[in-house]
């Protein structure tokens, strides 16, 4: 059924909010008067991102980006460089970036994360980065902040991410992910896995275990010799269904989110794409982040399907022929599955938090206070 807004999109599904296409990192979404192009801040590739703010934001293949000003607007916004996400807490150390006519070509500081703020005349600001992190041994390592809601706000930059194993982290990368400051590290993985590949305990202060359910069919895979795509396309499936039922590990992992303080929280598992997407997806809803861009976030580990088939398979044969080729890929189709069946048992997923999470109301509350901004 078409959306009652716009009339061209799917319209409300069991995710219960209107549901807007994609295309070419273009969000439609929609105000009390027309339909209007919003920016989906996901810079891993060079491309122009257009803002309703009037501006286009390109990042650069040999880093930084390049903003360029859109002929209609007035007065340009002021262009900070800092390392520091929120820019209330940058102020006294922002670096001013002169335009250059209509445009400003930004370079990224070196050794460490760079954040891009532009503040506009109406005393707006908007907060740009990298959403993928460079890691030379790690992989899949993202930062959630960025993400638009239903009601306008923004998730926080440089407060929840998520990613792949840690282990063949270099040294350098070390470095890298210690000046985050994050506080707790979030593992979805068993304890057998966790025992092979341990996590560098110089990350973050602390790292708390909160295992997912795997697949419930296990006895499917036993036979090596007859696994094809389709087995392992039905194992993937079952999987995401029980995520689902991990209620004790998601109930603690939520409750560590709001408690956990200060806040830089980091959650992952093996690649960084099954059970941390099911999380992440989770997480996004709670806090009030539309359907589509969720799903776009769960499809950024498509980037790196070369890397997590090396995690697979060392026979040297990578290509989507192979019958585990499905396992390094993320299909939105899943995690819709797995979503689905939590509506189909709860009523909706916010009900999910309530009644399967027994997680109090106020709870949702404290989330999108401590993680959302204006």
């Amino acid at each position: 059924m078409a959306c009652s807004e716009c009339g061209n999109c799917p319209g409300m599904g069991w995710w219960k909010r209107p549901y807007h296409g994609t295309q070419y990192g273009l969000v439609m979404d929609h105000d009390e008067n027309s339909a209007q192009l919003l920016c989906v801040p996901i810079f891993r590739k060079a491309g122009c991102k257009v803002s309703p703010n009037g501006y286009a934001v390109e990042k650069l293949p040999e880093g930084g980006w390049l903003v360029e000003l859109a002929s209609n607007l007035d007065e340009p916004p002021e262009v900070y460089l800092s390392v520091e996400p929120d820019y209330q807490v940058a102020m006294p150390s922002l670096f001013p970036i002169r335009w250059n006519g209509k445009q400003c070509r930004v370079a990224e500081l070196p050794g460490t994360r760079s954040y891009l703020h532009l503040r506009f005349p109406n005393g707006r600001v908007d907060t740009i980065a990298d959403r993928v992190l460079p890691l030379e041994g790690g992989f899949n390592f993202r930062d959630l902040g960025g993400y638009r809601t239903q009601s306008g706000k923004m998730v926080r930059w440089g407060k929840l991410y998520r990613s792949g194993r840690l282990s063949e982290l270099t040294e350098g990368d070390r470095k890298y992910i210690q000046q985050l400051g994050i506080h707790t590290i979030c593992d979805l993985r068993s304890p057998e896995e966790c025992d092979i590949d341990r996590t560098p305990l110089e990350l973050a202060q602390e790292i708390r275990h909160f295992p997912l359910n795997l697949s419930r069919n296990r006895g499917k895979g036993n036979n090596i010799g007859h696994i094809n795509q389709a087995l392992v396309l039905s194992l993937l499936r079952d999987s995401y269904l029980a995520f689902t039922q991990s209620l004790e590990a998601y109930r603690e992992f939520f409750q560590v989110l709001v408690t956990s303080d200060p806040e830089p929280v980091l959650f992952h598992c093996t690649a960084g794409k099954d059970r941390t997407g099911v999380t992440a997806a989770l997480l996004l809803w709670a806090l009030d982040v539309p359907w589509d861009i969720i799903v776009q976030d769960f499809e950024i580990s498509n980037q790196f399907t070369t890397q997590l088939f090396q995690l697979i398979t060392t026979d040297g044969d990578i290509g989507s022929s192979h019958p585990l080729w499905p396992m390094a890929r993320a299909y939105p189709e899943n995690l819709e599955a797995a979503m689905a069946a939590i509506t189909a048992k709860y009523g909706s997923i916010n009900e999910f938090f309530r009644q399967g999470l027994d997680l109090e109301p106020q709870w949702q509350e404290a989330l999108q206070e401590k993680y959302l901004v204006p």
